[in-house]
């Protein structure tokens, strides 16, 4: 696809479908619950919510996020925590091309 000559709405297919995008800062509704935001880009392909809580889940203890936190905003969590959620969030849908923006930035060692 000529993404400079196509139409805006086969591009939003194109971000949506192909492109996966790890920023530097995780932008989510403020009170939902980790494993929500995590959750929600399945749920936004049409996955039901138990297929992409545990699916969040699996990725959530993967990037060692404490189960303790899953339930609460990313908002209250500390640098590192929002990236890894950010992360996890950008990985739960497979994509052949992902842009990521400093996605360690925020990481400490062993977390990187």
């Amino acid at each position: 696809m000529d993404v400079v000559q196509a139409e805006p709405r086969c591009v939003i297919r194109l971000r949506r479908r192909t492109v996966g995008y790890v920023s530097q800062f995780l932008r989510t509704v403020p009170r939902m619950p980790a494993i929500e935001v995590v959750g929600e880009p399945l749920r936004q392909i049409g996955k039901d919510s138990r297929d992409s809580e545990d699916r969040a889940a699996e990725l959530l203890a993967r990037l060692r996020i404490p189960e303790k936190l899953w339930s609460l905003p990313p908002a209250t969590f500390s640098g590192g925590e929002q990236q890894r959620i950010n992360i996890a969030r950008t990985f739960i849908v497979p994509r052949p091309l992902l842009l990521l923006d400093e996605p360690t930035a925020s990481l400490d060692r062993e977390n990187r």
